[in-house]
């Protein structure tokens, strides 16, 4: 169970998807090829393949996880000759489902956060850094030199420098909170609205852009 309620159902759906692509990708192949054992290694080890590139997907990388190895236990994990392989593959998708059957209800009892909650707690933790960032930025534009430029000030033009010690040490937990948001943000489209209030994707997009902006201006003053 994931750390918010949309969390937790995007999982248990990523999960269901998995298992039903890779049980019945497994199953037709044992069906086809279940003679030919070399050739039903070659296709389940290029469909673990495959699904090794959608474990890279952010979006989708727990369906690939669970594609891949529900693939290979469909194929090779049947030691039982009274059940058959097809009733092997529906039993491992009926468990997916029960699972999340009986997950669902309490996700949405028990108590934990929601998408609106969390995205606001890290806009706010964003917001502090970015103003940590506004004002190392002055320091370092301010700070007194040995008499060049008017009145002993000198503007510090390494604060321009993204490759700038003090620059990263800065910007680090700015960007963070932005990837934080978003990662947060793409979990909304799941997250049953029942008597909440959506989130307002658009208008996140807009605050995301917003706060990227901020980051670019201040980073060249």
């Amino acid at each position: 169970m994931q750390t918010s309620v949309g969390g937790s159902l995007k999982r248990s759906f990523l999960r269901l998807e998995g298992t039903v692509a890779g049980a019945v990708f497994a199953y037709f192949v044992v069906v086809v090829l279940g003679a030919y054992l070399p050739a039903v290694i070659v296709l389940i080890a290029a469909w673990v393949v495959l699904s090794g590139y959608i474990r890279a997907s952010p979006q989708y990388s727990y369906g690939g996880l669970v594609s891949a190895f529900t693939a290979a236990l469909i194929a090779f994990g049947n030691e039982d000759p009274d059940v058959s392989d097809e009733a092997y593959a529906l039993a491992r998708i009926k468990q997916t489902v029960l699972g999340i059957a009986v997950t669902l209800p309490v996700t949405l009892v028990a108590p934990g956060p929601w998408i609106g909650s969390r995205l606001t707690g890290a806009l706010r933790a964003t917001v502090a850094s970015l103003g940590d960032l506004m004002d190392g930025v002055l320091e370092l534009a301010l700070e007194p030199s040995s008499g060049h430029g008017p009145q002993g000030i000198s503007v510090r033009r390494e604060i321009a420098d993204p490759t700038s010690p003090q620059t990263k040490a800065l910007m680090k937990p700015v960007w963070a909170g932005i990837a934080k948001q978003e990662a947060i943000l793409g979990l909304s489209e799941v997250e049953p609205v029942l008597w909440r209030t959506p989130v307002p994707r658009q208008h996140w997009d807009r605050v995301i852009e917003v706060q990227r902006d901020l980051v670019h201006v201040l980073k060249w003053m």
